[in-house]
């Protein structure tokens, strides 16, 4: 797979697990991954879907007991 391969909306939509039409809405919102409009036509370019799905990445919340640390003056 070529990072620089343009994919229409619905096979961005089946990259992303999303349908084209969630990708539809989020344009219209000014949201989701980059693309371009070619006249009429949108394209996603592959390695903008995986930037997208990097930078949605969730890191878990630290579970468990923490420990304070306390300094004596």
């Amino acid at each position: 797979m070529n990072p620089d391969d343009l994919l229409s909306p619905e096979d961005a939509g089946l990259y992303l697990n999303k349908s084209a039409k969630t990708l539809e809405r989020w344009r219209s919102l000014g949201s989701g991954p980059a693309f371009h409009r070619i006249g009429n036509t949108v394209v996603y370019r592959r390695s903008d879907l995986d930037a997208y799905f990097l930078a949605a990445r969730v890191e878990p919340a630290m579970t468990g007991r923490v420990e304070r640390v306390v300094r004596s003056a």
